[in-house]
């Protein structure tokens, strides 16, 4: 396999890639296409400049065996370029939107690319009432199974909180769930003090020695099965966040609160994606990308996937 992909794949199926335009992603997807050549692109040339880009597209094609052209979803076409991006097709070319191309590859919504008309294109605020029906079915199924399974060593992770510091074992924390809800998260302790949505820090001094390990191990998540069986959460969607912090972040990242359409959950595409929580505005609208492209995606297929990767997660005891 790693043979394969690293002399045969890209030299048979390689596509040769021109990339017009340029947005805040660009650099992300051209980075990414080069550090992994087993997806199969290779970007000949980048031209930022549009319309400069154009004009040069078909000799590019003939000279350069292109085989794909990457245009910006904004692209601003006079009758010119229009013509000759219509004769390129007779050049066995294809043709896809920069907005596209970025979510097949890096698996995110490029945020600098979507507006109101995305959402009524890609969102939709109303449910699928068989696969929620299926996926509530699961939830308490599978998270009544983990509480009671997980229960014996609950007095265990209780004693330890209590001998490593002063303190209640559980904490709970006002969360904002779908439809912007307010409800009551349940964890284990893992800090001296309560988080009223501080920004987590590097070597936080907040964080006890057991809830360092607790953290790591995800067991301080463990009180959480609770609220996906009262119907708060579910067990796979996006991170809810603490209220004080969600009204900061709602009140500068455009469309934020679109990600409380649908119910939180205890994992989720951008916590499988993310090795660690965001600690800044930038860091959250890394996370808002990942979240967006679960709300267009969103299935129980994907659901499971989630799942398996978070327990692969668990076992390697990554992330924090």
């Amino acid at each position: 396999r790693y043979f394969y992909s690293k002399t045969i794949s890209p030299k048979i199926f390689s596509r040769n890639i021109v990339l017009l335009g340029n947005t805040q992603e660009t650099e992300e997807l051209v980075s990414t296409i080069e550090t992994i050549p087993q997806l199969g692109y290779k970007i000949i040339i980048h031209y930022p400049h549009i319309d400069f880009g154009i004009k040069n597209v078909q000799n590019e094609i003939r000279n350069k065996d292109i085989n794909l052209v990457v245009i910006p979803d904004d692209i601003n076409i006079n009758n010119e370029s229009l013509k000759i991006l219509y004769e390129s097709i007779f050049l066995n070319v294809d043709f896809v939107y920069f907005s596209s191309f970025y979510e097949f590859i890096i698996k995110r919504i490029p945020l600098s690319t979507i507006n109101e008309n995305w959402f009524l294109k890609n969102i939709s605020a109303n449910p699928n009432q068989i696969n929620d029906s299926i996926k509530r079915v699961l939830d308490v199924a599978i998270a009544s199974i983990g509480f009671t399974a997980s229960a014996i060593i609950y007095p265990i992770i209780i004693l330890a909180i209590k001998l490593d510091s002063r303190g209640p074992a559980f904490i709970t924390q006002k969360r904002v769930g779908q439809n912007n809800k307010i409800f009551s998260n349940i964890k284990f302790r893992s800090m001296f003090v309560n988080d009223d949505g501080k920004w987590p820090e590097k070597n936080d001094k907040r964080i006890t020695k057991v809830g360092k390990f607790l953290r790591k191990t995800r067991l301080d998540e463990l009180p959480q099965l609770i609220n996906v069986i009262r119907g708060d959460i579910s067990l796979v969607g996006p991170r809810p966040d603490i209220i004080d912090l969600y009204e900061k972040l709602e009140s500068e990242i455009p469309y934020y609160k679109i990600r409380n359409l649908i119910k939180p959950g205890l994992t989720g595409w951008a916590q499988i994606h993310q090795e660690s929580p965001p600690h800044s505005v930038e860091s959250t609208k890394q996370r808002l990308s990942y979240d967006f492209y679960y709300l267009k995606n969103k299935s129980l297929i994907l659901d499971l996937m989630i799942i398996l990767r978070t327990i692969k997660t668990l076992l390697s005891q990554k992330g924090s």
